[in-house]
């Protein structure tokens, strides 16, 4: 893949628990990092397909390998926020992640 394919800035989020001044843990979302990205809507074949091992994917997502992404974090593009479902290691040459997302906007 061309580096000018990666064309989108996104943040790489993660959960975190906090404790509020009353002693209760909520979960919020933080930013851990900045990279980026090529996010390409999942067409009527691929979806199909998709649908049929991890429910509702919408997204691909690609960006330069790192260790650091797991399946319970999340992409911030704008407004929109990416799930990831899945990580693929393209080739398993450890230069670039393929994101299997579903996207849930405005969360």
């Amino acid at each position: 893949m061309r580096a000018g394919r990666l064309r989108h800035l996104v943040s790489l989020q993660r959960a975190s628990t906090v404790t509020n001044e009353f002693g209760e843990q909520s979960s919020i979302w933080a930013d851990y990092a900045e990279v980026h990205a090529a996010i390409e809507p999942l067409r009527g074949g691929e979806r199909i397909a998709a649908d049929q091992t991890q429910s509702k994917l919408t997204h691909k997502v690609t960006v330069r390998y790192t260790s650091t992404i797991e399946c319970d974090h999340r992409i911030k593009y704008g407004t929109r926020y990416l799930y990831i479902n899945a990580i693929i290691d393209v080739a398993e040459r450890h230069t670039y992640l393929e994101l299997m997302c579903t996207e849930n906007a405005g969360v």
